[in-house]
């Protein structure tokens, strides 16, 4: 990592805020075509821990990888609601503590839309059109494309019951495409930040 005061004094060619998904990926990208980046970062580097979004001072909370301050709701009464939403504060922002569950959006997707009271436009682009930028994340964030079998002997015997039922009523449920690098000592680490680096965050596959 650049020192900051060292930072201050270069030239940079990009210049980008916040280390999540979308900045990590971008700024990565672009550095590998030879251009300099700089990611701005409000939250440092965080190490494994088990307490979850529980923590409710902003330095606990930045110390855990959490958003500091609590976030303002207004509900469906008009009443005001402060709670601490499950943001990110940290190298690799809000992806250090999710699930890694990363699907592509489906080709109907960018289809018109007609409902009885509104219909919106189709997209300008099409599904054809994203699927090499799908190809690429997939490849960098270590997408696991496997079959449902496979899949499923990962999973627990409530989560397979939970499968048979679905489909018993006539549903087609499929295990989520997820970067995660499985092995015998896989927890997954939903949630919170993974010990070993393989669930593929944006702070694992991209920053470092």
């Amino acid at each position: 990592m650049t020192d900051p005061t060292d930072a201050a004094s270069q030239y940079w060619d990009v210049i980008i805020i916040g280390t999540g998904i979308g900045g990590a990926t971008v700024g990565r990208s672009l550095a590998l075509r030879g251009l300099s980046v700089l990611f701005l970062e409000k939250g440092g580097r965080v190490g494994p821990n088990e307490e979850g979004n529980t923590a409710v001072t902003p330095e606990s909370r930045v110390a855990q990888g959490w958003w500091p301050h609590p976030l303002t709701r207004l509900q469906a009464n008009g009443d005001r609601k402060r709670f601490f939403a499950a943001v990110g504060c940290a190298l690799g922002g809000s992806s250090i503590h999710y699930a890694a569950a990363l699907e592509r959006m489906a080709a109907s997707d960018f289809d018109a839309l007609h409902t009885p009271s509104a219909s919106t436009p189709p997209w300008p682009v099409s599904f054809g059109e994203f699927v090499p930028y799908y190809e690429s994340a997939e490849k960098l964030y270590g997408i696991r494309g496997e079959s449902s079998e496979i899949a499923e002997r990962r999973m627990s015997e409530w989560d397979r019951a939970l499968m048979k039922q679905m489909r018993q009523n006539g549903l087609r449920p499929d295990p989520l495409h997820v970067g995660i690098r499985y092995d015998e000592q896989c927890k997954e680490c939903i949630g919170k930040v993974c010990p070993r680096d393989c669930k593929f965050d944006a702070r694992v596959a991209c920053i470092e």
